[in-house]
């Protein structure tokens, strides 16, 4: 089982909450091999203690370093009332980590 944590910056005026994000996870054949949907507990956005939001996609499919995620849509509650949020997405390039030197 591997998992992949997903940070949302939340730089707007109001807060977000209830955030939930459906994603599919694609592989390299164009198959779509997981569901899920991304729940962040806490408000994102509106000040700056609660800028960023995280929530964690875990799964074996996770494990394939080809996967592609797509996002399908995204809600939450703003003002009181559930709404669809746009999100925008910005490629994450991975690099090797190291202990020591």
């Amino acid at each position: 089982m591997c998992a992949a944590t997903f940070t949302v910056d939340g730089g707007f005026d109001e807060a977000i909450e209830s955030l939930q994000i459906k994603i599919a996870a694609v592989d390299s054949k164009g198959k779509t091999v997981a569901q899920d949907t991304l729940e962040f507990s806490d408000p994102v956005g509106g000040s700056s203690v609660g800028r960023y939001g995280q929530a964690l996609f875990e799964s074996a499919e996770a494990c394939d370093d080809t996967l592609k995620i797509a996002i399908q849509g995204a809600t939450g509650v703003v003002g009181g009332k559930r709404q669809r949020v746009v999100i925008e997405a910005r490629e994450f390039k991975p690099f090797r980590i190291t202990i020591g030197k």
